[in-house]
């Protein structure tokens, strides 16, 4: 039986970092955009969607832990 490797700190949190750092971004383009805030919201929504699921497929592979 092979052991898990540990996932690298530094990768884990870059990703981590990354993923914050996206939405604060869609915080702040939502803010910015006065006259369609609507739009805006609903575009960073969607993107945040997504996010998550590359967010999750990034923690799966630096964990090795494969549902």
């Amino acid at each position: 039986m092979v052991p898990r490797p540990k996932p690298s700190a530094v990768l884990v949190w870059v990703d981590n970092g990354l993923s914050i750092a996206f939405i604060l971004l869609g915080i702040f383009w939502v803010y910015r955009m006065k006259g369609l805030r609507w739009f805006a919201l609903s575009i960073v929504l969607i993107q945040l969607w997504i996010l998550m699921g590359v967010g999750f497929m990034t923690g799966m592979a630096l964990s090795g832990d494969w549902l």
